[in-house]
This record gives C-alpha cells, structure tokens and sequence, in this order.
C-alpha cells in the first residue's frame, strides 16, 4: 500500500498531468458546460441565426423558459397540448426561430403528427407544420389516440417479424403500468446533457491517454528502468503498481470532471425535470 500511495503521489506531481488536468478542466466544464450553457447552447437568441451569437444571459434564459412552460400544469393532459398549441399559434411568424430551438414545441409538433393525422392540411397547407394551423378545438383523447397508435404500431411490427406475439404483449403489460395523466416540466436543459454522455468520456480520453502515457515510457526517457529491474519488489510487483496507480487516477480524474459537470447542471437546470420518466409517444 505504501509503494501504491509514493507512486499515486509521483504520478499526480508531474507537471504534464496537472497541465493535462487543467486543459481538460477548462474545454470539459468551464467552456463544455458553463460558457456553453451561457452562450451558445442556451443563450437569447438576436437577429442572427447563429449560436454563437446569442447573447451571454443563458442562466436567466434557462429560468424564462422553466417559467413558461410551468404554465401549463405538472401533468400532460388534453389540455396542456391544446394550450400549447394555442401559445405557438399566437406569436408572431418571425419570432417563431427564437422560441422553438429550447422549448417544447417539437414535442408538441410530434404529437399531433403522430396522434392526429387528420388535422394536417385541412386547406391546403402542405409547405406550413401542422403546429401553424391546427384546430385546438379538435385536439381531444390523447391517451386514447396513444394507446390505439402504441397497439397498431405493435401489431405492424409483429406482421413485419420484428416482434414475436410474446414480445408485443410484454410490451403491452410495461405500458399498462404507466401512470396517467404523465408528469410535464421543461426538460430540454436535461436533454441536451443527456445527449451529450455518449462523447463524454471520448472527449476525456486523449488527456487520459497523455498522462498514463508516461507512466511506463517516463522511466525509460530517465534512464531508470534497469534501476527498477533491481530492485526488492521487482519488476512486476512494481508494474503492477503502476497500473493499480494510473486506474486510480482515471477514475479520479473522471470524477473529478464530471463531478465540476454535475455541479454546474444544478446552477443553470436546478432540479427542476431531472427526475421525468421516459414518456414515449410510440414506441
């Protein structure tokens, strides 16, 4: 344990770790979540339809949209659709790009193509999305309508081979377990961090692989390797550590950043959404 600690503490000294640490530090969290969150991702958006020219208030834009959509209830029903629907219909064409990118407009978008088809052009409006023109007072039995399209789709499916008729009904009892009406609240914020895991950790990897690089090859470039070959634990024993130190500094340094990462979802998101079941439309 005491070769383990002596060895742990050598490798964190080296000043090409604390500058890999510190690199990653600044792209990961300072410029990957608090300048982003700020700026680009979530930024007010002006007269250009570029990210990087929204402007530098993404907290308190974060805040306006959590305010807005609080405003159609805690719960998806009938109701939060049609209100949902109504508000998108009453802005103005031209401030429609500033207000779809972050908010809930395309989940409502997906549900009326989805669930009712027979609004989508009424008069003619094949170049307009159905969100521009629909009737709100037609937008009724979405649970309904969900459940028919969830057992068409499943049925269509088992036809095409996908699915066997044990697989579907399983399905059909996990959905049968669904709480309704389901939970709403904005959660766009928690969507784009969701989206973002699966290049986590590669955007991670090249800071890693330059430090554990000089784990071994270090004592090569010093002209000490020959000097460990006699040593009283030897060389493996001493290999050994080596790895043992550079899987405990990965995972250090994974908390480490993804820790600063976390805490900083909380400033800008709160905790408002985190917790939202997967609620799919169909399956």
């Amino acid at each position: 344990m005491e070769l383990f600690a002596l060895e742990h503490k050598r490798l964190w000294r080296k000043t090409i770790v604390r500058i890999c640490v510190v690199l990653c530090f600044v792209y990961s969290v300072i410029w990957g979540s608090v300048i982003w969150y700020q700026w680009p991702g979530f930024g007010s958006l002006n007269d250009s339809t570029d990210m990087y020219d929204n402007n530098f208030d993404g907290y308190y834009t974060i805040r306006d949209f959590q305010e807005q959509f609080s405003q159609f209830g805690d719960h998806w029903t009938d109701e939060t659709l049609q209100k949902m629907v109504a508000e998108y219909q009453s802005y103005d064409v031209m401030d429609i790009p500033g207000l779809q990118s972050k908010g809930d407009w395309l989940l409502a978008y997906s549900y009326l193509r989805d669930l009712y088809p027979e609004l989508e052009d009424p008069e003619g409006h094949q170049y307009m999305p159905l969100l521009h023109y629909a009737d709100t007072s037609k937008i009724e039995g979405f649970y309904e309508r969900r459940q028919d399209l969830l057992e068409h789709t499943l049925e269509a499916t088992r036809l095409n081979g996908y699915l066997t008729e044990a697989d579907k009904q399983m399905l059909l009892d996990m959905n049968s377990q669904i709480e309704e009406p389901w939970k709403y609240e904005w959660t766009r914020g928690w969507q784009d961090v969701i989206n973002d895991l699966p290049s986590a950790g590669a955007k991670l990897a090249p800071y890693l692989a330059v430090v554990l690089a000089f784990t071994f090859s270090g004592e090569w470039y010093s002209n000490t390797a020959p000097l460990l070959h006699t040593t009283k634990h030897g060389w493996k024993k001493l290999a050994w550590i080596k790895v043992l130190s550079g899987l405990a500094f990965a995972a250090e340094f994974y908390a480490l950043i993804f820790g600063a990462k976390v805490v900083v979802q909380l400033i800008y998101f709160g905790t408002s959404g985190w917790d939202m079941p997967i609620q799919y439309g169909k399956l």
